[in-house]
């Protein structure tokens, strides 16, 4: 689903049922999330992943707050890599 307003912004929903035999494998989350972010820290991301109804939430506003409204960070190794590590271990208990 597609959601779009001139001044607001685009909203791009995907929903990708596991137990569809059409569902091809997701690949890599983690690092195609980090690249996503670090090569546009301007655009506002919001990854949201739900497992057997249990749900992780990444906004990059958060970890913006938590860089002291830098959002420029976003796009250095340091905090790529942590994203990316963070994002593994997140999905990693989501699957127990």
């Amino acid at each position: 689903m597609i959601d779009s307003a001139v001044g607001v912004g685009t909203t791009i929903t995907a929903t990708f049922r596991y137990g569809s035999v059409d569902r091809p494998p997701l690949g890599d989350m983690p690092a195609t999330v980090m690249t996503l972010v670090m090569g546009s820290p301007n655009v506002h991301w919001k990854y949201r992943h739900i497992i057997n109804g249990r749900e992780f939430l990444l906004d990059t506003d958060e970890i913006i707050e938590a860089l002291d409204g830098d959002r420029e960070m976003l796009a250095s190794p340091d905090v790529g890599l942590w994203l990316r590590d963070n994002i593994r271990e997140e999905l990693a208990a989501l699957r127990g």
